[in-house]
């Protein structure tokens, strides 16, 4: 029998038990958070940085593909497009690896670029890009230059796939005969609040 002065000893708090599962569903919600930051341009390499127009000139189907687009489109225009001139077409024989080896679509995408550098310049890029500076959906493919400088395609389009398809949209609808302000509402409308904030594009001439 126990005696009422000397109850026994204090029960012992009880510690709280960690459960994997909680840790788990954190890990589960910090990576969604950081997927949805990242989204946008997939497949970037690491370390991936611009290159000016090298020696090497594309070879095979694809590359054959992207040289008739070129030549058989080089004279359709969207608003101010350009037509591949002396500087376009040299550039375009010594385009470097990161184009010649793209995929036909984007190989296509690049020649498109480079010979409508006066009208996609106010089609705007809604990959993420305007946080490298981008301005348009030009800069994609091509780095800024000043009249006279030589051409250095960018390689930022090569690994995006929202860039390839506001130009593909762009192309499309240039052959159908659409005008370059129609085009560039059509590109809002369809990529805008789609994937991330769009370029801080100036809008066509009338």
């Amino acid at each position: 029998m126990f005696d009422a002065a000397f109850p026994g000893p204090a029960p012992r708090p009880r510690r709280p038990v960690w459960h994997p599962a909680i840790s788990l569903l954190t890990l589960v919600a910090f990576l969604a958070l950081l997927g949805s930051a990242l989204a946008g341009c997939a497949g970037a390499p690491m370390g991936a940085d611009s290159t000016a127009a090298g020696p090497t000139a594309g070879t095979g189907a694809a590359s054959a593909t992207a040289d008739t687009a070129t030549a058989s489109g080089s004279g359709a225009s969207m608003g101010e497009g350009m037509a591949m001139g002396p500087a376009e077409t040299a550039a375009w024989a010594a385009r470097p690896d990161f184009v010649s080896g793209a995929s036909t679509d984007t190989q296509i995408a690049y020649a498109y670029a480079l010979s409508h550098q006066g009208s996609l310049r106010y089609i705007p890029c809604y990959c993420g890009c305007s946080g490298s500076g981008h301005r348009s959906n030009l800069d994609c493919y091509l780095k800024p230059r000043q009249d006279g400088a030589p051409i250095v395609f960018e390689q930022h389009a090569s690994f995006c796939d929202v860039c390839v398809r506001i130009t593909e949209l762009a192309k499309q609808l240039s052959a159908q005969g659409q005008s370059l302000r129609l085009v560039r509402q059509a590109v809002d409308a369809q990529f805008s609040g789609a994937s991330a904030p769009g370029t801080a594009t100036e809008l066509p001439p009338a």
